[in-house]
C-alpha cells in the first residue's frame, strides 16, 4: 500500500513539474513575441517620422536665414571683390563666390549676379531684357527648366538668404508659394522682417577660393 502511494506521489510530482515547465516556456515565448511586436511597430514609425522631417527640411529654406531686399542684393554683383558673389533664384539667394570666373564680371553668366534672375533661369537666357522675378506668363516647359536650376543650385551652392518683399502681382498666389517653399508676407510684415530679422554676416570667400578657376558650365553639364 505504501509502495503504491509512493508511486502515485512520484507520478503526481512528475506531472506537476512537466506542467510547470510547459507554462514557463509558453510565458517566455509570449513575452518575446510581445517585445518583438512592440519593437517592430515603433521602429518604422520613428524612421518614417525622421524621413518625413528630412524631406520637409530639404524642400523649405531655413527660416533663420537673413532676409534680403532686391536692392541690397545688387551690392553683391561681383564688382567689389571683398564681398561675396550672390545669385538669387526664385527668391532664394545663393553664394556663388567659388565661381567668380563664371558668375562674376566678364563671366558667361555675369548678368545673373546681384539680382533675382528667376526669369533668366526659366528662359535659359543671359540677356538683361529677360531679367526679373515675375514668371506667371511663362509656359510649363519654362517651369520645368526653373525646377532643374533650383535642384542644381541647392546641391552645389550655400543658401545664404531669402527675398520676401513683394516683387510681382502673383507673389501671393498659393501656386507660387508652394513652388518656392515659403509664402510672401504682407508689405508691413516683410518690412519688419527686413528690419528685425537675423543679420547673419555673409562669409567672405578666402583668397584661395577667389583664385580657383573652373570650366564655365554649358547646357549639357549645368543641368
Amino acid at each position: 500500500m505504501r509502495a503504491t502511494s509512493h508511486s502515485l506521489l512520484v507520478r503526481l510530482c512528475l506531472v506537476a513539474s512537466l506542467l510547470l515547465l510547459a507554462f514557463s516556456a509558453s510565458a517566455a515565448a509570449a513575452g518575446a513575441a510581445d517585445t518583438a511586436s512592440k519593437s517592430g511597430a515603433r521602429a518604422p514609425a520613428a524612421a518614417s517620422a525622421k524621413d518625413g522631417t528630412k524631406s520637409a527640411a530639404a524642400g523649405k529654406p531655413n527660416r533663420k536665414l537673413p532676409v534680403m531686399t532686391a536692392e541690397r542684393l545688387r551690392l553683391f554683383n561681383g564688382t567689389n571683390a571683398s564681398l561675396p558673389l550672390l545669385v538669387a533664384l526664385d527668391r532664394r539667394v545663393y553664394d556663388v563666390s567659388t565661381k567668380r570666373d563664371v558668375y562674376g564680371p566678364g563671366g558667361g553668366y555675369e548678368t545673373f549676379s546681384g539680382r533675382d534672375s528667376t526669369r533668366n533661369f526659366a528662359l535659359y537666357s543671359t540677356e538683361s531684357k529677360d531679367d526679373g522675378s515675375c514668371i506667371d506668363d511663362l509656359e510649363e516647359k519654362d517651369f520645368k527648366m526653373l525646377a532643374e536650376w533650383r535642384r542644381w543650385f541647392d546641391e552645389r551652392y550655400p543658401l545664404v538668404a531669402v527675398i520676401t518683399e513683394k516683387l510681382c502681382d502673383s507673389d501671393d498666389s498659393p501656386e507660387d508659394a508652394a513652388r518656392r517653399g515659403f509664402a510672401i508676407p504682407s508689405t508691413a510684415s516683410s518690412q519688419q522682417q527686413q528690419e528685425e530679422g537675423p543679420q547673419k554676416p555673409l562669409s567672405v570667400p578666402s583668397q584661395q577660393d577667389q583664385q580657383r578657376k573652373q570650366r564655365p558650365p554649358s547646357p549639357s553639364t549645368e543641368l
